[in-house]
């Protein structure tokens, strides 16, 4: 999910609305596999749910020309509505006895398939922004996306496609979640949203656009997991996670900001 994130950022954006596309998809999953759809079927099914949410984010966005921030927390409210209306808010137990495979399974023998996702999609992406014109348009954009298009970056594209793969991201994310603890819940990715922008946040990535890579993303996402473990190891209650997760972004905000002044 930060990942997807993150590729929003990089072109100065925002996605709100990644946590409520999480519990969306898990929701959907739930009522595919109660169909006794066939777990691949369900799969992508639930993956249209983050493309028509990021293609919509995108839409309104580059097309309507509405700002980011408002878009995709118009879409986080819906989602996160519909989450709860699709099922009455009851959670789903997953009984398709493959399913753990996608999150559990080993295409390489010793390594998890959800180790091998992210790996693949870290190395992926990076290689992407790092190696491909279309990486350079991303960041391109979110330095001054006004120079992009006097440079004929297709600006609106690009944002557009940034949109849809933080959708789809969220929605994989989810899949591999719902895999590993078979039960979807309507609230499963009510604070998620925040975790993945801290991730992308602590990895270097700039809020102003521009800036960061994916190893960032992911490296903050391992070290926003390693605080919330702290914080329960140490003893400290649960409760506190949020308030800790905020300051440690304000503090990399703050980084970035002194950084910029002094550039």
């Amino acid at each position: 999910m930060s990942l997807g994130v993150f590729l929003v950022i990089a072109t100065s954006g925002i996605d709100l609305s990644v946590g409520s596309t999480f519990s969306l998809t898990g929701m959907v999953a739930g009522l595919c596999f109660s169909a006794a759809l066939p777990w691949p079927l369900a799969c992508l099914i639930s993956l249209g749910v983050g493309l028509a949410v990021g293609a919509i984010n995108g839409g309104l966005v580059t097309i309507v020309g509405l700002a980011p921030f408002v878009v995709t927390l118009i879409t986080y409210a819906i989602g996160a509505s519909l989450s709860f209306v699709i099922t009455d808010g009851h959670s789903i137990a997953i009984a398709d006895p493959n399913f753990w495979k996608l999150n559990g399974g080993e295409l390489i023998p010793g390594v998890t398939n959800f180790v091998l996702f992210c790996a693949i999609a870290v190395i992926a992406l990076e290689l992407v922004l790092r190696k491909l014109v279309v990486g350079r348009w991303v960041f391109a954009i979110g330095s001054n996306d006004k120079a992009a298009r006097l440079l004929g970056i297709p600006v609106h594209g690009v944002r557009f496609g940034v949109y849809v793969a933080s959708g789809l991201a969220a929605s994989f994310a989810s899949l591999l979640s719902l895999s590993y603890i078979s039960n979807s819940e309507s609230t499963a990715g009510a604070n998620l949203m925040l975790q993945a922008i801290a991730a992308c946040v602590i990895g270097g990535a700039s809020l102003f656009g521009g800036t960061g890579s994916a190893i960032g993303a992911m490296l903050g996402a391992i070290m926003i997991t390693v605080i919330q473990n702290g914080v329960n190891l140490i003893g400290i209650n649960s409760f506190w996670q949020g308030t800790v997760t905020g300051a440690v972004i304000l503090v990399a905000v703050l980084i970035d900001r002194a950084t910029k002044v002094r550039g």
